[in-house]
């Protein structure tokens, strides 16, 4: 549909004015996986800003979830039949407008929330 495509044209004139965002994407990302990693997250080989974050069953992904919510902070909890039932994860979309410190509290409260749940030590 055109307004489909007027947004489409409109995010890759973003992308060739502006490639310094791109890139801050890109570390926001980095940086995001590796704390989450350095906690004892499982994160599966991913080069975007979308990080899932494996948790395994079900009913933990949904606290967490809601824990994260509890604290303003939205992700979406990915369940069977999306993903195998061993497999739930929550998903967080990272921003280029994301700072350190946004970035650096949701780590925080994953923490917390995996240490309340026993997924990190």
């Amino acid at each position: 549909p055109p307004p489909t495509v007027a947004g489409l044209v409109a995010a890759l004139d973003v992308i060739d004015s502006d490639p310094e965002r791109r890139l801050r994407l890109l570390d926001n990302a980095r940086y995001f996986v590796q704390n989450l990693r350095s906690f004892g997250f499982r994160i599966e080989n991913t080069e975007s800003a979308i990080v899932p974050v494996i948790l395994g069953e079900e009913l933990v992904t949904r606290k967490v979830a809601r824990g994260l919510h509890e604290h303003g902070i939205f992700a979406s909890a990915v369940v069977f039949p999306a993903v195998s039932k061993t497999r739930a994860r929550i998903r967080f979309s990272v921003m280029s407008s994301h700072s350190r410190s946004d970035l650096d509290c949701v780590c925080e409260v994953m923490q917390k929330l995996g240490r309340l749940h026993g997924i990190v030590q």
